[in-house]
């Protein structure tokens, strides 16, 4: 069965991302795969209207989010619901060695605002973002850049 390569043409993504602002204005949307390191985690999503601008909340947009116990993929994923917010998990922590995926549609953000942010505010974390749905599919040398 002949395949294709995603990148560029699905997807762009920026393997370290956090506390890194990053543009929406190419892709109908990110995923936010948070991975809890050496202390349980809590994250951020805020967002500005220009890469340098003043990042603030988007206001309640997350209603749920995804987790798994392990980051190798030998477990399943959940759908974790909560109270929408702009803080993952709104209560409580991403596990250390745990995984939590965070969509986010660039219609949920409020105008003028489309560059995010996806800050580790409690424990550790690392954060990698996968835009997809690009709206312009190119090769992957001339991807726009998604954090400038």
């Amino acid at each position: 069965m002949p395949g294709r390569e995603g990148l560029g043409r699905d997807f762009n993504d920026v393997p370290t991302a956090a506390g890194v602002g990053l543009s929406l204005r190419h892709a109908s949307a990110v995923c936010f795969v948070v991975h809890g390191v050496t202390v349980a985690a809590q994250v951020t999503i805020t967002v500005a209207p220009s890469f340098g601008g003043t990042y603030v909340s988007p206001g309640a947009v997350i209603s749920h989010y995804y987790t798994s116990t392990a980051a190798n993929g030998s477990v399943a994923r959940t759908k974790a619901v909560q109270t929408n917010s702009n803080l993952v998990p709104q209560t409580g922590t991403i596990a250390i060695g745990a995984t939590a995926e965070i969509e986010v549609l660039a219609a949920m953000l409020p105008d003028p605002n489309c560059y995010i942010k996806c800050s580790v505010t409690t424990g550790t974390a690392l954060v990698t973002a996968i835009m997809h749905d690009l709206l312009q599919q190119r090769g992957p040398a001339n991807l726009a850049l998604a954090g400038a």
